[in-house]
């Protein structure tokens, strides 16, 4: 069975107004979120084959920290996950082989709605940090196609409660 991981960027910080959108780094909060969750994520048994990520500053941050018992050689960086359209994400999945379980970080909405498109899930908020679990019911070249199930939706909170 084919998964996918969509995660958005930790928390980002806006302190510094020199810096562009692209350049943004974490702020305190989104450091302990995306350290939080890369204990959960070996704590799930979590192992992505393939990881697609944005080039932004954030994100690759993000990757660093929740991803740190990730492979370097499975990370793909992806200039156009940043400001992607869905359209643009479908895109990219498309051209995915024989991944089992891929993960992507990226931004908002982007993220949001894309899962709900993939799985028909009505989600109220997708926060900085968060990750979609969906269970693929096609190949990654007929993604777009078929509609997939939503298996988990984990936040921060989730995150936190699991080091307890």
């Amino acid at each position: 069975m084919k998964k996918l991981f969509l995660l958005r960027h930790a928390k980002s910080s806006w302190d510094n107004p020199n810096l562009s959108d692209f350049q943004r780094p974490l702020n305190n909060r989104g450091i302990g979120n995306a350290s939080d969750l890369s204990d959960f994520l070996i704590k799930k048994n979590i192992y992505p084959d393939s990881v697609l990520v944005s080039s932004s500053y954030r994100t690759l941050e993000t990757l660093e920290l929740a991803g740190k018992h990730i492979s370097a050689d499975l990370i793909n960086i992806k200039d156009a996950i940043y400001h992607a359209s869905v359209d643009t994400l479908l895109d990219l999945l498309e051209t995915q082989e024989n991944e089992g379980t891929l993960l992507m970080v990226g931004h908002n909405p982007s993220m949001h709605y894309l899962t709900e498109l993939l799985t028909g899930t009505i989600i109220d908020k997708f926060p900085t940090c968060a990750l979609a679990e969906i269970e693929l019911t096609t190949s990654w070249v007929d993604i777009r196609h078929a509609s997939h199930t939503l298996v988990n939706f984990y936040t921060p909170k989730d995150y936190a409660r699991s080091r307890t």
